[in-house]
């Protein structure tokens, strides 16, 4: 092979090897958008997860004190007492009797009036653990949420950096190998 002969072939195979490069490179930076594109397409998908979720709600929120039982509870007391004191008008019971019955239905009421106090008491207590519940539950949401979305952000965008990586790197071989070539093709014309 003369010195032409071979500078046309060494040409040739630079420009071979710096297309190659190039189609590379083009290659990598397709793959870099599609990985942009698939984190995208993630951050919607996780928004439109998040959109569908149920609220989370405190079940004890609007929990109510029974008080049927109760007012029931001081009817019949009224009642008995009622009975009672026309038992003692027509046994000619005196006053002393009737202030004693008084006074055991006044018992009775506040019996009542403890048990209902009792309940309102425990139903804040729920209330509270309720609004606990539903706080912890949110934020642990919202942790895992942040925590997805930051690992898949991290996984597409090192993705993304790997193939920018890449196409710098065949571009940069492709022109390398030619140089070689090209020095190569040189040396053998001396």
């Amino acid at each position: 092979m003369d010195n032409n002969e071979l500078a046309i072939s060494g040409a040739i195979m630079g420009t071979a090897q710096i297309a190659a490069g190039f189609y590379q490179s083009a290659k990598a930076n397709e793959l870099a958008r599609e990985a942009e594109r698939r984190k995208i397409q993630n951050e919607t998908l996780l928004t439109q997860l998040e959109n569908s979720r149920q609220d989370i709600i405190n079940p004890y929120e609007n929990i109510a004190v029974a008080t049927q039982a109760a007012e029931m509870q001081v009817q019949e007391t009224d009642k008995a007492l009622a009975n009672t004191l026309d038992t003692l008008a027509a046994t000619g019971m005196g006053a002393g009797g009737a202030t004693a019955l008084a006074q055991m239905a006044m018992k009775s009421k506040q019996q009542v009036s403890a048990s209902i106090e009792q309940q309102l008491v425990q139903n804040e207590k729920l209330k509270a653990q309720g609004e606990q519940f539903a706080f912890q539950v949110k934020e642990q949401r919202e942790q895992q949420k942040l925590d997805r979305t930051a690992g898949l952000i991290d996984r597409d965008l090192a993705q993304e950096m790997q193939y920018r990586g890449d196409a710098m790197a065949a571009v940069t071989g492709g022109f390398s190998g030619a140089t070689q070539t090209m020095t190569s093709v040189l040396g053998a014309m001396e």
